[in-house]
């Protein structure tokens, strides 16, 4: 008897909460621009270029980390009142840029063209608080956090002529890790009818990603190359002092750096901390 009690508030309860949920779920979907620090990538590449800087007086061109990028996402949201819903939603964000320098060393003549590619996919659960405006306006205040699927690909090609001679030695590297993260921001709603508004949001985040291990692959063509490797490294960090100078440095390869002119060696961190600016639309559902 008691049983029977139970399984009926039990179904009479998912009854009713399907029938709330049923009248209160909205989608949200946008899409703009992001922003990232980089972290140690980011410094690694200021390093390297101020170490060319001081060294090659016939240096053109700047390496630097793809800050700014693409933004995209959805987030699902359930209201639990007028004022109160829970988000879980996903995106995609990428950040790409190829650069070149070029400089003389000795008799040589240098090319590097550097091509890095970080992508994002972040997983968010968010707690919204609706604050209502003037003119049906509404500002969403959210905060929430997840994991971040992050992504590095990495290419640099180095063309080399000398004395009538000229090569080229391509690397690539690729890796794949997970990271946990947080994020908050402001939504600026402007309904323009009952189901459908227009959203305005700016959202910042702190997530970082490490341990960035994968496979390379490196080949060298022309007058002074000629092979192909692959195998499986791991990003460094270091600082370099060289001339009286200390460079923070990245390199990809099997072992930890080390030697006397090098310091703070460790795995290197692909920082995705910092913002996005989006918009969008949200579409009342039921």
């Amino acid at each position: 008897m008691m049983m029977k009690k139970l399984l009926s508030i039990g179904a009479a309860v998912g009854l009713m909460a399907a029938a709330a949920f049923s009248q209160t779920l909205s989608l949200n979907l946008r899409g703009g621009v992001g922003f990232a620090t980089g972290g140690d990538v980011a410094d690694g590449l200021r390093g390297i270029m101020d170490y060319y800087s001081a060294e090659y007086s016939s240096l053109t061109g700047k390496h630097a980390f793809p800050g700014l990028g693409l933004a995209a996402g959805g987030e699902l949201l359930i209201h639990l009142s007028p004022r109160l819903a829970l988000g879980l939603g996903s995106g995609y964000e990428r950040h790409g840029r190829e650069s070149i320098v070029t400089y003389e060393f000795d008799e040589a003549d240098i090319s590097e063209t550097l091509h890095p590619v970080v992508r994002a996919i972040p997983v968010i659960a968010s707690l919204h608080f609706s604050v209502p405006l003037k003119s049906k306006l509404k500002l969403d205040i959210h905060a929430g956090g997840g994991v971040y699927f992050a992504t590095l690909d990495w290419t640099s090609i180095y063309d080399v002529s000398i004395l009538g001679y000229s090569g080229t030695d391509e690397f690539s590297f690729q890796s794949s890790r997970m990271g946990f993260g947080a994020q908050a921001g402001l939504t600026l709603e402007w309904p323009i009818s009952s189901r459908l508004a227009v959203c305005l949001d700016v959202t910042g985040r702190w997530a970082r990603v490490s341990g960035l291990e994968g496979d390379w692959t490196e080949t060298g063509s022309g007058d002074l190359w000629n092979f192909s490797e692959n195998g499986k490294s791991t990003l460094y960090y270091y600082d370099w002092t060289y001339g009286g100078a200390t460079y923070p440095q990245i390199a990809i390869q099997a072992d930890l750096p080390e030697g006397s002119a090098i310091s703070e060696a460790r795995k290197a961190r692909l920082d995705l901390t910092g913002l996005t600016a989006t918009i969008g639309l949200k579409i009342r559902l039921f």
